[in-house]
């Protein structure tokens, strides 16, 4: 070693610095990124198949894009069938509407309201369920089973069995009624429906007297919860 001239001491020392910056540089290199080979490139940029967006379909078959919403048409709304409650469109007729016998049923209220394009008569009933009814037009006068003749106002009367349906009640010791008039008044002078008058009630068959103007049509239906029979009779 003593006998290494200068110059072979001088070219020992550059070659050991040379390996250590060789060194420090790999050991930069690998923490900025700078030499990220193609494998790892790809790994890192490419998404994975857990990750990538995928084309859907909805519960109505639509497909959606990937990685995106669509806002789907609003579906029409179906056409209401047509019925008195829809205004200028009336449906109705004027033949007799049955149906019954039905469940025992105490009158609880009489009522006449009106409406656009017609007049509401309703029958409320203390009981579940409303009784069979028979309704249709009858000619003046008015009789009963008996020798009574009940007058209404108005051109004629659309005549309301109700079978089963009373508004005596004979349960106690000495009868009462469940609802107190046997008249009820119109819903004005320009309306269909004059008054709504009791003719008669039998042997637990209360039978009502509809006065209108002309013979307009009507339509029957009931209600529950109370239980209650509908009555619409058209404007003329």
């Amino acid at each position: 070693m003593g006998d290494r001239t200068w110059w072979e001491r001088r070219g020992a020392r550059l070659s050991g610095a040379v390996v250590v910056l060789g060194v420090l540089l790999g050991a930069c290199g690998g923490s900025d990124g700078g030499s990220v080979d193609a494998a790892a490139s790809t790994a890192v940029d490419a998404p994975s198949a857990a990750s990538a967006p995928v084309a859907s379909q909805d519960s109505a078959g639509t497909t959606l894009p990937a990685g995106g919403t669509t806002t789907l048409p609003t579906p029409p709304t179906p056409a209401s069938p047509t019925s008195p409650t829809s205004p200028g469109a009336f449906v109705g007729g004027t033949d007799p509407v049955s149906v019954g016998p039905g469940a025992f049923a105490y009158i609880h209220d009489v009522r006449v309201g009106a409406h656009e394009g017609f007049d509401r008569v309703v029958f409320e009933f203390d009981g579940p369920d409303v009784p069979g009814y028979d309704i249709g037009y009858d000619e003046f006068p008015l009789e009963g089973t008996g020798e009574s003749v009940t007058e209404v106002e108005g051109d004629r009367a659309l005549r309301v069995s109700l079978l089963s349906g009373t508004r005596v009640d004979l349960s106690g010791p000495s009868f009462e009624f469940t609802f107190d008039s046997d008249r009820i008044a119109g819903p004005g002078a320009d309306r269909t429906v004059t008054e709504v008058a009791e003719i008669e009630d039998f042997e637990a068959v209360g039978v009502w007297a509809i006065g209108v103007h002309g013979k307009p049509g009507f339509v029957v239906s009931t209600l529950d919860s109370p239980a209650r029979l509908v009555i619409d009779i058209a404007h003329g």
